[in-house]
């Protein structure tokens, strides 16, 4: 996202920020957003660095609820459910770089339960 839409990954990042305080309620996270950098503050090329952080990358995941929600009376709220479709548009539009980078995130969670890594863990063949 950040590679195609700076901008759009800065306005979810400002929607994440106001709305973590209640969004964590439903999660078990450590993350603050104390000392995170302000959606201001990243430029075009700073922004991806969001994604290197575990803090400011649980706090996306926590936003995902707001971006999606409907019918909330939380002004911040309200903003990431317009940034949905959005969102949704952009991935849509740059779908064949979303699913090859899904599908490597994905197969990094998965691979330590492949059969094939527990046989080369075991030493068997």
């Amino acid at each position: 996202m950040a590679e195609f839409e700076p901008d759009l990954l800065r306005r979810i990042w400002r929607v994440a920020l106001e709305t973590y305080s209640t969004s964590r309620s439903s999660y078990w996270v450590s993350a603050t957003v104390e000392g995170l950098p302000e959606p201001q503050q990243l430029t075009d090329n700073s922004v991806a660095s969001l994604l290197d952080s575990p803090s400011t990358r649980e706090i996306l995941h926590v936003a995902f609820g707001a971006i999606r929600g409907h019918g909330d009376t939380n002004p911040a709220v309200r903003e990431g459910a317009s940034l949905r479709d959005e969102l949704l548009s952009m991935l849509w539009a740059h779908r064949e770089t979303y699913w090859s980078r899904l599908a490597t995130h994905l197969g990094r969670h998965l691979q330590p339960f492949s059969t094939s890594a527990r046989l080369a863990e075991d030493g068997a063949s």
